[in-house]
């Protein structure tokens, strides 16, 4: 039998399920150069902010669920409440749904590398290298340009569970924060419900382990992170349901079917109408696998095909193009890097479970998410950022005397591909969706405003009541469309130009040719190439 008292008595004696490397020295330059990299980060995270646009749809959507929390009570929790609940805290401190969107973009820009320095050092990775790694990740397009958001911000959560499971008291408690903090990564991306699974099978197996050996254990903390996950479940509901799945999928089928094809068609607006033409179904996953095998195999292949160049841009420093030098050097960053794994020593085995296995278990969703739907970077994000935990742990551990030259080679080469490649220009010149945003707030109309748009949620940073009438919506004739929904502002950018719903309508071609001076004006938005058409009053 386990007895508690030994269990807790001296935790110093005892190995986590991430092995420590020793002491760490310096404390008192450490606790400077913390706060220097903090000065960077938040240096780093406004620049960017300064220059990148607004994000419509997935990013705007978890704003505006934030912003009706209080009315409209939280999102379902496929719809990843916990996200939304932090754009409803942001509120409290910035109640201009703009600023509280660049505030959340600058706390994660900078809160994800610093929070990887902090889990790197307390698994005992050297300073020079875990402030390295800290700089690459921070200028990276993998942390910048990673859009929507929402995938950094349970990075950080599941980065907040590796810290506090490595600076436990003991196992078991170790495994709890971690298991909880997954619990929690759920509510913001459903599909690390995975995850959870794999962690809780990783602490059984290490929890049994321990105990066939007679060393301390105890079940206690695995009861109260399972009645976490039930009060979670009870709060905030299942993560599961609503064919999330399946929207996620049909999106990035048609995505892969547009750009093969060289199709004219959007695939978020139109993907519904190419996944029930060519799979069967918009609403099953299962189903469209058991319609169209051949097709599910042809999408799988694609994504496969794209998944390297996707790893690669992503590696570079924001803004940087992944030509053919850009290739050459993550080329030899990728053979150095094996090269520093292939002739380093091997620790001293541990009785717990290694790192590597936690990290497969946290990326796991993650990487079927990037096969089987898309190489998107915010599902990629996940295990090229937790991967860095153990590499770097094992090739540059603190106190080593000095560094072989496969991993100089290593350091050298990414030094190299920041210092060449950073500094180039971030996002859309002239922010256009800001620019239309501002645009919008300077028209003298009562409200509400009753938005046509195909960006995906202007009326989101526009005055309380606005409305967004979505220009996949459009199956009438253009004047019966703008009659039904009372339109009285169209946004007419070239994403919405484009969409065959308006581009295929002669009432849309005959009021951009002149027909809209009957009831509308029209503004030009400077700087950008979209046009407002505004309703006179009682034009409809």
């Amino acid at each position: 039998m386990n007895r508690n008292a030994d269990y807790l008595a001296d935790h110093t004696a005892m190995t986590s399920p991430i092995k420590k490397y020793g002491a760490l020295g310096g404390r008192g330059l450490e606790h400077w150069v913390r706060l220097v990299l903090a000065a960077i980060c938040v240096s780093v995270a406004v620049y960017c902010t300064q220059r990148l646009d607004i994000g419509l749809y997935d990013e705007t959507a978890y704003l505006q669920r934030g912003a009706a929390i209080d009315e409209a009570g939280s999102p379902t929790a496929d719809m990843g409440p916990v996200y939304s609940m932090w754009y409803r805290v942001l509120q409290v401190f910035w109640s201009d749904p703009v600023d509280r969107y660049f505030a959340s973009l600058g706390i994660t820009i900078a809160l994800f590398p610093f929070a990887l320095f902090m889990v790197l050092r307390r698994l005992g990775t050297s300073l020079t290298a875990s402030l390295v790694v800290t700089l690459f990740v921070l200028v990276s397009t993998l942390n910048v340009l990673n859009w929507p958001r929402v995938s950094v911000f349970a990075l950080i959560i599941l980065l907040a569970g590796l810290w506090s499971q490595a600076g436990a008291r003991s196992l078991d408690r170790g495994w709890a924060y971690l298991l909880c903090s997954v619990l929690i990564a759920v509510y913001v991306r459903p599909e690390l419900a995975l995850s959870v699974a794999g962690i809780g099978v990783l602490w059984i197996i290490d929890l049994m382990g321990r105990k066939r050996r007679r060393e301390p254990y105890s079940f206690v903390p695995f009861g109260v992170s399972v009645m976490v996950g039930i009060a979670l479940t009870l709060g905030l509901g299942s993560p599961f349901g609503h064919g999330r799945g399946m929207v996620a999928f049909g999106q990035h089928y048609a995505l892969n079917r547009i750009e093969a094809d060289d199709d004219a068609n959007d695939a978020w607006t139109s993907w519904e109408t190419i996944a029930a033409r060519e799979l069967g179904t918009t609403s099953n996953l299962s189903t469209a696998m058991g319609h169209a095998p051949d097709r599910i195999a042809w999408h799988i292949g694609r994504n496969l095909r794209q998944m390297a160049p996707t790893i690669g841009r992503m590696v570079l420093p924001a803004g940087a193009r992944l030509d053919r030098k850009a290739a050459l050097l993550l080329g030899l960053l990728f053979g150095a890097l094996c090269w520093a794994m292939i002739s380093r020593q091997r620790g001293e085995r541990s009785s717990s479970i290694p790192l590597p296995w936690i990290i497969a278990a946290l990326s796991a969703p993650a990487i079927l998410a990037a096969i089987i739907i898309h190489p998107r970077q915010h599902y990629l994000l996940f295990p090229l950022a937790l991967a860095i935990i153990p590499l770097m742990a094992a090739l540059f551990p603190d106190r080593s005397d000095d560094l072989p030259w496969p991993q100089r080679t290593l350091a050298a080469i990414a030094v190299a591909i920041i210092v060449l490649f950073l500094g180039r220009p971030l996002g859309t010149p002239g922010r256009p969706v800001l620019t239309t945003i501002h645009a919008l707030r300077e028209l003298d109309l009562p409200a509400p405003l009753v938005i046509l748009d195909a960006d995906g949620g202007y009326a989101t940073y526009l005055p309380a009541g606005s409305v967004r009438i979505p220009a996949q919506d459009k199956d009438l004739g253009l004047y019966d469309h703008l009659r039904l929904h009372h339109i009285n502002v169209i946004v007419a950018s070239p994403r919405l130009e484009r969409d065959p719903r308006f581009a295929a309508d002669p009432e849309w071609r005959r009021f951009v040719t002149g027909g809209y001076t009957t009831g509308f004006d029209r503004i030009s938005v400077a700087g950008t190439s979209t046009t407002l058409y505004i309703a006179r009053p009682r034009s409809f």
